[in-house]
């Protein structure tokens, strides 16, 4: 199998982005001839995080979509097999700590580093369009989409665009919902284009994140650790009468 290592978050990072493309044979032969099949390689995207206590902890990337998810997670120790980068190790029992898997490891794993370290990886690829549409079409994203890519906090977005998500979301809350962002996730008040959400496909982390640049653009209130809330703020409401008056006098 071969694998090579497309993006890092740094150079002394622990977490890096890995595309391989082990070979695979489904089944051995053909159920109707019974030839021998080769086999094939096709290509895997594992973002992998070096953990505390001599572990590694894999994520594998898929799209579904348009967009990537987290589909599969290994944890397994941290010694490599011949090729490393493919979300395996080389299965010895000598590479085993003695207490095995500990709590502490499983505690560790966040699925947020994998799609967290995503966008880098896209911004890597726009040196090489050719590559980049190589390898982002095995993954059904298209070249333009990740060119698209959500923004959140950028000066491509202004006050108006969180505000729209701001009301909403307060709103929901007004409503007597617990779960507004799966809410504005389900209906969202604009629509979205990129590759974390597309069309009438939204993702809860787009919807958290965009929650997240309004209350840091001062148009939202914080909300009580670990649960939703919040109020719109003076210059959120300041810029709603301004958009009112606007409307009245056209």
């Amino acid at each position: 199998m071969t694998g090579c290592i497309l993006a890092e978050m740094n150079r002394q990072s622990s977490v890096h982005l890995v595309v391989s493309f082990p070979l695979r044979r489904p089944i051995d032969a053909c159920p109707k001839c019974g030839a021998t099949l080769p086999r094939v390689r096709r290509a895997e995207t594992w973002v992998e995080e070096q953990l505390e206590g001599g572990w590694i902890a894999a994520y594998r990337l898929m799209a579904k979509a348009g967009r990537p998810l987290v589909a599969e997670v290994r944890l397994f120790p941290d010694d490599p097999p011949k090729s490393r980068g493919t979300g395996r190790w080389s299965e010895e029992p000598s590479a085993i700590p003695s207490e095995g898997v500990p709590g502490r490891a499983l505690r560790a794993l966040r699925l947020k580093v994998p799609l967290e370290l995503f966008p880098r990886f896209l911004r890597s690829l726009e040196r090489d369009r050719k590559l980049a549409k190589q390898m982002l079409g095995g993954h059904g994203i298209k070249l333009g989409s990740e060119m698209r890519r959500r923004r959140p906090g950028r000066a491509g977005r202004t006050d108006s665009y969180y505000l729209v998500w701001a009301v909403a979301y307060v709103k929901r809350l007004a409503a007597g919902s617990r779960r507004p962002v799966k809410d504005l996730t389900e209906h969202p008040p604009k629509v979205i284009t990129g590759y974390v959400s597309d069309g009438d496909v939204t993702s809860e982390a787009t919807v958290r994140d965009l929650i997240h640049q309004a209350r840091v653009r001062g148009l939202l209130t914080g909300s009580p650790a670990g649960r939703p809330g919040g109020e719109l703020t003076p210059k959120a409401e300041r810029m709603l009468k301004r958009a009112a008056s606007k409307r009245r006098r056209s």
